[in-house]
């Protein structure tokens, strides 16, 4: 029997692994890091294993009593890459992968955790187009591959595919490990659907010894970063109103469905009215534990997030639960979780209503009745407070995988995964309130649901031979793969109701004129391939995969496509001529080339006609709404990546340098057909696209001899997106939304994504109108005879991220930062409060310098009503910035403070998300994937998109570990 205490320098350590080197034969140390084991009598040593931490092997040499203290191992968990097949020594890898600490996502007060990610890894675009509560991001990796199929990167949680629509019913506290594959050598493996790059996500297991039980919980009060714009307030509304004459006070007829007088000795706060202080709370309790043969992991999450705007929030609830077992030759893991969720969100062209509304009229009378508030008579305040716009989720994600070892380094095994999302949209529009008495059939309300189920199957099949032969190792593997996804969607609008609050479809007086839906959304997609890693001496290299994917998407003759890949790599580090470089840790030159398929967007049935329903002289029928395309085939992306690892000095300084070239042939692109035709256009493979960058990821990690650690990271990347080959006439105009069809472009040898607009140079003096320069440098006033110029790209090719960690003793001090370069958006906000159209909405108080006489100098033309609504160049932003995204404070107590109460870790902390924003931009957030920011949107269904502002958080928090 020997008996020890394991510390790491300093302090006890609880749960770490003691074993008889060779043997199973072991034990765990308890809460004051101590241990007792028996030993055979002829073990020569033990060792001492935990997470985190360098492994150590101490000879017995007939001792029995042990100190044994354990080195921290920072680069430990990022040496293995899970590409969700197989796992691989980085330091083997010819892969561009980026490792992302899991810890950093966890205890967020963010609703879905993609949001996260931003600044945490080079080459991986976040962009948040709509920051409310469950709203998931969109994120790019190297790029747009793509003009009209998908560019959204791909992630994979426990090798089962989920998407956006997944991600708010997922946990990120129950994250293990994240890992960001870029280049074609790592994505090959998940094929078609890796094309814009992998976010692989593997989520906690239990360890051998002790049930541990962790409890996290913390709450928070969040703000809107956005202030609201610099409106006029009433006593200047009504100055205008005189100057213009026009409007409430001088004609009140257009205003005759107001119903309330204006008041000008009131200022209604209606920036105040629709934002309020939200608050976000999670609590967690997981317990882990198992031995050699079993292992377990069970955790339950609730997540609730009252929104910055009224009436909006999220709240979710979580169950997980991970199992392994093994018994001789064979293992099993099951990992399974359950959430549900609901959000709540308020209309689009509400939001705009209330920022932008007359600042002379009150929300509500002396008795709490609604008041009219625009033209229609009706109140967005009282249609967000009696009515209802939500979303509920039920999302379940379980896989299976079933191993069995036929002999030494060969094993077979085989994974089931599926992924089932249900959600259920609801619209309720009160028949008590204002806008369902004036703007629904019979003045009684509405009612629109919608119910969509999709789920999705993955099994795969593989047989893997790992060895080692003296100097070489070989790793080979050939994997058979299907998917099946289907779904539906189905709902109905309905009007008549008589109660408001549980609207009953058995009601008599009840219509269900609307009916919609789609059945049978079947696709599939069948996958052979087969990967190899060979190394030498461990330095010199190589990889190479090949894989056939066949879809269900394209036509019969073009269903199936050919991939592959080859990887070298050469470990300079350990070559002899470096031996006495000690400063050198490690020195890696890695190269892959090789091709990707994509499919992407393309609809389940891209390759065929359809039809369509239509409504003619009030008999319903059915048209051709698309043309079939049997030629319709794979996207091929060709990629080029070179890079550079590097590590000095003992690990104090450690990253990668990458060059990437990526060219996409036969690109997805919408091409217009003759009229002849009977249809507009459809997509076709006649696209070119090519996205070429650099990448440099740097980490430093320095300790004190006094226990002071630093912890410094940044990363930078730079893309160029460019067109080479679009249509015949070497340009494609994308505008859409409040764009103009050519202000948004694509042009043959450029950068994509172009923004366009008329060259406002300023006010005529003599006669009040705007004054614009043309290409051939004449100046006009008539925005209709104005050219437009080419301003730079919606899409910033400069991001990137750095932050720093200082610890001491337990107290710790991390801020994270996160930004972007070079992308020009348009304020369209800007430009409907800086233009007199709509009489009923106020207006920037800028208009009250407009022109007024000949020789007035102003930036601003005569005001009047309904001039034209269009963007010149100075609504159109430069949308660089630099945002301080999070700020913790923590401290671990001693464990001597705490031991007492069953503890072993107790960690308090203050978090603030995104603090501080420097921007140039002056709309709500410059930090959008859509190229123009507008509160305003011409349909008055679904939530609230980019008028959401984002949220500055502050939260506290509690982790203990018993």
């Amino acid at each position: 029997m020997i008996s020890g205490t394991v510390t790491d320098g300093s302090n006890p350590l609880p749960g770490v692994t003691v074993l008889v080197t060779g043997t199973t034969q072991g034990t765990v140390t308890n809460i004051d890091g101590q241990f007792n084991l028996t030993v055979p009598a002829n073990a020569k040593t033990i060792e001492a294993r935990f997470v985190g931490y360098k492994t150590i092997v101490v000879p017995l040499n007939g001792q029995t009593k042990f100190s044994i203290a354990l080195s921290e191992d920072a680069v430990q968990l990022q040496e293995i890459v899970v590409d969700g097949y197989s796992t691989q020594d980085m330091k083997k890898m010819t892969s561009t992968v980026a490792v992302v600490d899991a810890a950093n996502l966890q205890q967020r007060p963010m609703a879905t955790f993609d949001q996260a990610l931003q600044g945490q890894a080079a080459g991986v675009q976040v962009s948040l187009n709509n920051k409310a509560p469950g709203s998931s991001a969109s994120v790019k990796i190297r790029g747009t591959g793509s003009l009209a199929g998908a560019n959204q990167a791909l992630f994979i949680v426990d090798g089962v595919p989920v998407d956006g629509r997944a991600f708010a019913t997922l946990n990120p506290n129950d994250f293990a490990s994240i890992q960001v594959l870029k280049d074609a050598s790592a994505v090959a493996i998940y094929g078609s659907r890796g094309a814009n790059g992998v976010v692989v996500i593997t989520t906690k297991a239990g360890e051998s010894g002790k049930p541990v039980i962790n409890v996290n919980s913390y709450m928070g009060i969040s703000e809107s970063t956005f202030k609201g714009f610099d409106m006029m307030n009433s006593k200047q509304r009504a100055e205008f109103e005189d100057l213009i004459q026009d409007g409430p006070t001088s004609q009140p007829q257009w205003y005759g469905y107001m119903g309330q007088e204006p008041n000008t000795d009131i200022t209604s706060d209606w920036f105040g009215e629709f934002f309020r202080q939200g608050v976000t709370q999670s609590h967690q309790v997981s317990i882990s534990g198992g031995n050699e043969n079993s292992k377990f992991y069970v955790s339950g999450n609730y997540y609730k997030e009252d929104g910055i705007v009224r009436k909006t929030g999220m709240e979710r609830g979580t169950l997980r639960a991970n199992l392994s077992q093994k018994y001789d030759r064979f293992s099993m893991d099951l990992k399974t979780s359950l959430s549900t969720a609901k959000i709540d969100n308020v209309y689009k062209n509400d939001a705009y209503n209330v920022l932008t509304m007359l600042p002379y009229y009150s929300m509500q009378d002396e008795n709490g009745e609604y008041l009219p508030l625009d033209y229609n008579g009706s109140n967005p305040f009282e249609r967000i407070d009696k009515g209802e716009l939500s979303n509920q989720l039920l999302g379940i994600i379980a896989s299976l995988r079933l191993e069995y070892e036929l002999a030494d380094g060969l094993k077979i095994w085989s994974r089931t995964s599926t992924n089932y999302d249900q959600e259920l949209t609801k619209d309720i529009v009160s028949p008590n309130s204002l806008y369902g008495k004036n703007l629904t059939p019979d003045g009684k309300g509405s009612l629109s649901t919608t119910t969509y189920m999709d789920y999705r199957v993955v099994g795969t099949n593989a047989l893997q031979y790992n060895k080692a032969f003296g100097d070489h190792g070989l790793n080979v593997g050939v994997y058979q793969e299907y998917i099946l996804e289907n779904g539906y969607n189905q709902g109905f609008t309905a009007y008549g109701f008589a109660d408001a609050v549980t609207p009953t479809l058995s009601s008599p007086d009840v219509q269900v004129p609307v009916v919609r839906g789609s059945y049978d959304r079947r696709q599939t997609q069948l996958s052979y391939f087969t990967s190899m890693d060979y190394d030498y001496l461990g330095k010199y290299i190589l990889r190479a995969t090949y894989r056939r994917d066949g879809t269900s998407k394209f036509g019969a003759n073009k269903r199936w496509g050919n991939f592959y890949t080859v990887g070298a790599g050469w470990v300079i580090s350990d070559e002899a001529f470096l031996s006495n470089a000690s400063a050198i840790d490690n020195l890696k030159l890695r190269a892959s080339y090789g091709t990707v398929g994509n499919q992407g967007a393309v609809s389940r049935y891209g390759s065929l006609a359809t039809l369509a329903n239509i409504s003619y002289a009030g008999m319903p029928g059915v048209y051709s709404n698309k043309p079939a395309n049997p030629d319709l085939q794979w996207e091929t992306s060709y990629q080029l990546n070179t890079g550079l690892d590097f590590g000095f000095f003992d690990g104090k300084l450690t990253g990668s340098a990458n060059y990437y070239n990526n060219i996409s042939e036969d690109s997805f692109i919408y091409k217009p057909l003759p009229y002849t035709s009977g249809f507009s256009g459809q997509t076709q493979n006649a696209a070119k696209l090519q996205n070429q960058g650099v990448e440099l990821s740097l980490n430093s990690e320095w300790n004190t001899v006094a226990g002071f650690r630093l912890n410094l990271f940044a990363n930078v990347a730079y893309n160029k997106s460019k067109a080479l080959e679009l249509n015949e006439e070497g340009i494609e105009n994308r505008g859409y939304g409040k764009l103009e069809i050519d202000e948004l472009v694509n042009i043959e040898g450029e950068q994509l994504f172009l923004a366009k607009s008329i060259n406002k140079i300023g006010v005529d003096p003599a006669t009040g109108r705007f004054l614009f320069r043309n290409e051939d440098g004449s100046i006009v006033d008539d925005f209709t005879q104005a050219d437009k110029i080419i301003l730079g790209t919606t899409e910033a090719p400069w991001f990137g991220g750095f932050g720093a960690t200082a610890a001491w003793k337990g107290l710790s001090l991390s801020a994270q930062f996160n930004w972007e370069q070079g992308a020009t958006k348009l304020n369209w906000d800007r430009v409907e409060i800086e233009r007199v159209y709509y009489a009923d909405q106020n207006h920037s108080v800028k208009l009250l310098d407009s022109w007024k006489e000949p020789g007035d100098i102003t930036a601003y033309p005569e005001a009047g009503s309904f001039q034209p609504f269009f963007a010149t160049t100075d609504h159109w932003e430069d949308a660089s910035f630099l945002r301080l995204k999070n700020v913790t404070l923590a401290y671990e107590l001693p464990l001597t403070w705490i031991k007492s109460a069953g503890l072993s870790k107790a960690r308090i902390y203050t978090m603030a998300q995104n603090m501080m924003t420097w921007t140039s931009f002056s709309g709500i957030d410059p930090e959008m994937s859509a190229p123009y920011q507008s509160t305003n949107n011409a349909s008055t269904s679904g939530g609230v998109s980019n008028a959401y502002p984002l949220s500055k958080t502050f939260t506290v928090g509690l982790d203990l570990t018993f």
